[in-house]
């Protein structure tokens, strides 16, 4: 009879420890769900972060061609606008040499504040000639 009380309460133990421990596992399961859910909100939010560094990264990437083709475009424009000056700079300097009338033009461009004084010392044009003198 001994023997059966004690096996009776070591069994009453038992099943009182696995209750115990059953519940420390529910407790532990509920807790791992918890995680569980807020590193799939993390991994979300991460997700939606790694989502608009690529958005933005591509935008970089197209306003970076942007810029380059608007430097090109610039570029463009003052290669052609120098070569302009470089023209007119001859033209106006050999006319300006050749004919009267063309002296009367720089005079217009002087007046038109199209020339300035360092355009016309830059051209070497004499102010000797008409009417450079403001």
């Amino acid at each position: 009879n001994s023997y059966n009380q004690d096996l009776e309460k070591k069994l009453l133990e038992f099943n009182k420890d696995r209750k115990e421990l059953s519940a420390k596992m529910d407790k532990l399961n509920i807790e791992k769900n918890k995680l569980n859910q807020e590193i799939i909100k993390k991994t979300e939010i991460i997700t939606k972060l790694n989502n608009t560094i690529k958005e933005k990264d591509n935008e970089i990437s197209f306003l970076k061609s942007k810029i380059q083709n608007i430097q090109n475009t610039l570029n463009y424009w003052k290669d052609k606008f120098e070569k302009l000056i470089s023209f007119l700079h001859s033209k106006l300097h050999s006319w300006y040499d050749k004919d009267d009338k063309y002296i009367d033009v720089v005079n217009d461009m002087y007046d038109d504040n199209v020339l300035d004084d360092d355009d016309i010392e830059e051209l070497d044009l004499s102010k000797e000639k008409d009417g450079f003198e403001r």
